[in-house]
């Protein structure tokens, strides 16, 4: 006869590796430091392409008028970009070091939760061995 105590252990673990602890037992098993830098230089990557499909749409949205900025000085032009891009790069990385951060932490407490109910199990099937 099947025990209750022990479906419902082996339930819970079954929805948790299912649902959330899927990507949070993923997320574990990098080093914080590891896993956030990792995070980082995939943001930094992606908003790179995005400013640049960004500065390119604005130049052919303005048709072209940028261009004629260049023929003033490319100097001006090119420290305006640089500017705009290194504000955004700030900007995105720090969101992503305090987002990842707390994704991390959020699976650790997860990782930690299954490990708790595991051991539950474990410990129920060494009683059950005992009996």
């Amino acid at each position: 006869m099947v025990d209750e105590e022990k479906l419902k252990q082996m339930t819970k673990l079954a929805i948790y590796e299912e649902g959330e602890g899927k990507k949070a037992l993923e997320i574990s098993e990098y080093n914080r430091w590891d896993y956030v830098t990792m995070q980082m230089v995939k943001g930094w990557i992606y908003s790179t392409i995005s400013f640049a499909a960004l500065a390119g749409g604005e130049l052919v949205y303005k048709d072209f008028a940028l261009l004629d900025d260049f023929v003033d000085g490319v100097a001006p032009v090119l420290i305006k970009l640089i500017l705009h891009y290194l504000v955004l790069e700030v900007i995105y990385q720090v969101i992503c070091f305090f987002v990842y951060n707390i994704r991390y932490t959020r699976a650790e407490k997860g990782k930690r939760r299954y490990y708790g109910l595991l051991s539950r199990l474990v410990r129920y099937y060494g009683k059950e061995d005992d009996e």
